[in-house]
Order: C-alpha cells, then sequence, then structure tokens
C-alpha cells in the first residue's frame, strides 16, 4: 500500500525482515512542513503529501501546520503544529516468500524532540509495537491503541483513547499500563511505574486530547478505505 520495500533479507519458506529500504508516506501536509534527511546531507526541504519518509529523517511542522505520516501499513502519525520528530527505526518481518507472504510483525520508533502528535495502530493479531520515545522516557503501542503525546523538555504526557499503551521512564524499567479513557504525565526525573494514571474526564486538556484522538482515527479511517477503493465509514 504505502511501503516500497528494496531490499529483502531472507528466501522462500521462512521468516524474513525487510529494514533497509523501507518508506513510509506522508499523506496529509498542512501549512510548513519540512523535511530533513541524510538522502539529501540532511538539508531542509519542504514536504508536501506523497512525499515518502524513511529512517533517519526528522519532519518538521512550522506554527499553524500539521502532517500526517503512514509509517507502516496501520501505523500512523499526526504531528501537531511546532512539532519535530525523527524516524528512528522502520521494520517488518514477513512470513513466506516474496510472492506469497503475510505481515508477520511491524515495528516502528520515533524519536518527539519537540511538541505533540497523535498515535494509531491497527486491529490486527500480528505483533505491533510503535514507540514513541522522549527526552523523559518512552511511549510504547501495541496494536489496536490510539495516544496523544505532548513533548516538553522536563516532562511526558500522554491521553490514551483507545487500548492499552505502557509508558516507561527508562527501557530497562518497569512501566505503567494506561489504559484508554486516562492520561499519566511522566517527569525525566522520576520513575514512570511510580506514577498513578488518571481518568481523563478531570482534566480539560486530557479531554481536548480524546477529542482530537477521536477525528483522526476517522481520518484514518476514511483515507485506508479510499486506498482499498472500500466505501468509507461513517
Amino acid at each position: 500500500m504505502l511501503v516500497g520495500i528494496a531490499v529483502l533479507i531472507g528466501t522462500t519458506g521462512c521468516d524474513y525482515v525487510a529494514t533497509k529500504g523501507l518508506l513510509g508516506r506522508l499523506i496529509d501536509a498542512r501549512g510548513a512542513v519540512v523535511q530533513s534527511s541524510a538522502a539529501n546531507g540532511a538539508a531542509a526541504t519542504p514536504a508536501a503529501a506523497g512525499t515518502n519518509v524513511q529512517r533517519g529523517d526528522t519532519i518538521r511542522t512550522a506554527a499553524g501546520g500539521s502532517a500526517t505520516i503512514c509509517l507502516l501499513p496501520g501505523l500512523f502519525l499526526q504531528l501537531n503544529a511546532d512539532t519535530i520528530v525523527q524516524l528512528e527505526e522502520l521494520k517488518l518481518v514477513k512470513s513466506g516468500d516474496d510472492f506469497n507472504y503475510a505481515v508477520a510483525s511491524r515495528e516502528a520508533r520515533v524519536r518527539l524532540l519537540q511538541g505533540s502528535l497523535t498515535a494509531t495502530t491497527p486491529q490486527i493479531v500480528t505483533y505491533v509495537d510503535l514507540q514513541i520515545v522522549t527526552a523523559s522516557g518512552s511511549v510504547e503501542l501495541p496494536a489496536f491503541a490510539t495516544v496523544v503525546v505532548e513533548a516538553a523538555p522536563n516532562f511526558t504526557r500522554g491521553t490514551v483513547a483507545r487500548g492499552e499503551v505502557m509508558f516507561r521512564s527508562d527501557p530497562a524499567a518497569d512501566g505503567v499500563l494506561v489504559t484508554a479513557g486516562q492520561y499519566l504525565q511522566m517527569a525525566a526525573t522520576k520513575r514512570a511505574d511510580a506514577l498513578e494514571p488518571r481518568p481523563a474526564v478531570d482534566d480539560k486538556g486530557a479531554l481536548k486530547n480524546l477529542a482530537a484522538a477521536d477525528r483522526f482515527e476517522t481520518i484514518v479511517a476514511r483515507w485506508s478505505a479510499a486506498q482499498r477503493g472500500a466505501a468509507p465509514p461513517g
């Protein structure tokens, strides 16, 4: 659909990993959006809908801007205004051969350097791991999850709109599981597993994030249906 695979490692009849050459795509860009890539010497160039993205790219939105990215099939990000994201890992594991295969797992890791984003993953039975890394820790989405993540220099705040999402202050540390309708704010100076999720209904900002996540899920569902040639939901 959106992912071009330039190099496939493996042969017929076994699992193989597709990493090098994986491409995601910018499916919507509003306002000023720029892309920096090692492929072009890290120079910042304007990015528009249809622009391919890959591991190592940095995407930046300006004030009033936004960008929607399909990282891998079913894994989507929406960058809000004044946001900087670096794509650190895109990985697919396939089962079968080059002509007859199924996706066994899809994994991505992005670094949220500034601003906020909404992330969503598909409702599938195969393995999914989408990690959003910030200065305060990481937010980890399995399949069928949606979260809004806000990054500040000294804290990270996440509001879960769907599913269950793991928050960790350190990759080796225990995390805390935050479920739909809850939010958590973690600081770089305090372990995430020492914190308690709070109900989103208790916080105006969290409620606003839930509404934004719901709108984003609708956008993704309609876009995905259009790619399949199906009638859009709603």
